[in-house]
């Protein structure tokens, strides 16, 4: 099954310095975010919060556009998209 005559294992440990203009940026961060909560009820959503292409969080009951009047433009997104997996083929010319 298993072949354990392969012999000692070497790990190498490398350290990683972190510069002090790294650590404060990660601290802000952590700071800034703050709890998760609804944008439109203010309702703290935890784990179980939804992200929105608009960038937002929120609850199980605002979570679909429509009922939190999303400025996200779906449908001028999807046109890019098509547009882009579908280039316009012409042929050569006579």
């Amino acid at each position: 099954m298993y072949n354990l005559d392969s012999g000692p294992v070497e790990l190498k440990v490398v350290p990683t310095q972190a510069s002090p203009d790294s650590i404060s940026s990660q601290s802000s961060e952590m700071k800034a975010k703050g709890p998760n909560k609804c944008r439109t009820c203010r309702k703290r959503v935890g784990l179980t919060g939804f992200n929105c292409r608009c960038g937002n969080i929120f609850c199980a009951v605002h979570r679909y556009s429509d009922k939190h009047d999303c400025p996200f433009e779906y449908r001028t997104a999807a046109r890019d998209a098509i547009g882009k997996a579908n280039p316009v083929c012409e042929g050569r010319k006579a």
